[in-house]
């Protein structure tokens, strides 16, 4: 039994399917966390410019009107949404 593994390990016919066969699983791991990444760093990003505009948009209103706090929150996640789209915030 023995020999038969070191005869195993010591056999280097086929190592390039056995290669790529080990290794397409990090490949492929790699590969979607890097995806992933990209998805949530774009959606960070919107969030944070929707979240700016909307500030903006508020501190507009504040001095254009007067307006109660209730309305100014409401105006703040309706400019929000707006901005964002439905993607971001489908339970909103």
């Amino acid at each position: 039994m023995l020999k038969r593994i070191k005869t195993f390990l010591k056999n280097s016919s086929g190592n390039v399917a056995m290669t790529t066969a080990i290794t397409i699983i990090p490949i492929m791991a790699a590969v979607t966390a890097t995806i992933d990444y990209t998805r949530y760093t774009n959606l960070r990003t919107d969030m944070i410019n929707s979240a700016d505009a909307a500030n903006l948009a508020v501190a507009q209103a504040l001095v254009d009107q007067e307006i109660s706090e209730q309305q100014l929150e409401a105006y703040a996640l309706n400019f929000f949404k707006a901005n964002i789209g439905t993607a971001a915030t489908p339970d909103m």
